[in-house]
This record gives C-alpha cells, structure tokens and sequence, in this order.
C-alpha cells in the first residue's frame, strides 16, 4: 500500500547526489544527465533545490582510467524512493564513473524550503569553459624552492673533501649521546 503524495510531502528528506562525468564527456552529455536528475526528482514527487557545476578537476586516483572528470551537486528533496530511482539511472549512463547520495537531513517540510531559479539552471557553456584549478603552493615551499634554484646538492663540503670530520647528525659543540651504565639501568 503506498501512501499518497500529498501526505508524504509533509515528512521529506534533504539529499544530496554528487556525481562525476568523465573528462572526454560532452556538454549535450552534460545538458542530458542533469535534465534527468531534475525530471526524476518531480516525477517522484520531490523538489529540486539545487543543481551545480562543479567544474573539471583533478581525481585523488584513477577511476575507470580516468584522472580528472566533471563534478556535479545536486540537492534536493523527497523520499528514499527519490534516491534510489537517481543512483538507479545513474548506473546507466557510461559517461557516469562515479556517484554518491547522502541524507542530510530528515523530517523536512517542503512548503519552507525556497527555491531560487537561478540554482536549478544548468547552463553548458560553463561546462565547456570549466577548467582545474590550480592548485596552491605554499609560500614556505615557494620561497625555499626560489634559495636553492641555483644550488647543486651533489657538491661537497669543503670539510669533507678535505677528510675532516664526518657529521653525525649532533650540533656541534654538544656531547655525543652515550650507552647506559649498569648503574644506570637498573
């Protein structure tokens, strides 16, 4: 027996769906899957809140032989049904390499929820444009980088071309540290 939708639109849950395309995927591609998620969501009787481009980034590893892919959000809410039948359409699209929905909150009226229009517009040309960011390099790293441009590690020290003392890794000056005694160990 299923419960009718207007009572279940009084208890909805918050989702959300992050899924990434791969990086040979087209904007047509793009403009597809996106207006699918959108139409699965109020045919099951939920309601969209957002769907963002999250650009062309670099993946922490290979994923189906890929090393960057598209990121897209998608929040929204309704049912477990919702979910489902989103992850269930996902798994058909090959350009799909990976994807994961989350509830974030549970027990939410849909009638408080505002929509903005302009989140739920998926907009290609911001697909094609989309680019990696560049990562940031540390002010530390980047100035030690810019001190030894120029050095060569492979010399050596005049020290050790002369046969003098080889370094132990104690500062100069300070006792090397030594073994226990007997007396000392017990």
């Amino acid at each position: 027996m299923s419960v009718p939708v207007e009572i279940r639109k009084r208890h909805s849950r918050e989702y959300e769906t992050i899924y990434i395309l791969e990086s040979q995927a087209t904007a047509d591609t793009a403009t597809k899957i996106a207006s699918r998620m959108a139409e699965i969501v109020e045919r099951e009787g939920g309601k969209l809140l957002k769907l963002d481009h999250w650009g062309k980034r670099r993946l922490a590893y290979k994923v189906k032989k890929n090393t960057k892919g598209y990121f897209f959000y998608v929040n929204y809410l309704g049912f477990t049904d919702v979910a489902t039948e989103m992850e269930r359409n996902l798994k058909m699209f090959e350009q799909v390499i990976r994807f994961q929905s989350v509830m974030v909150k549970d027990d939410i009226d849909p009638s408080t929820r505002e929509v903005k229009p302009e989140d739920i517009v998926f907009d290609p040309k911001t697909f094609i444009e989309a680019e990696i960011e560049p990562e940031p390099v540390a002010p530390v790293f980047a100035a030690a980088a810019e001190d030894t441009a120029g050095e060569d590690f492979e010399e050596e020290s005049e020290d050790e071309e002369a046969g003098g003392p080889e370094e132990s890794g104690v500062p100069e000056g300070a006792e090397e540290p030594t073994e226990p005694t007997d007396d000392e160990k017990e």
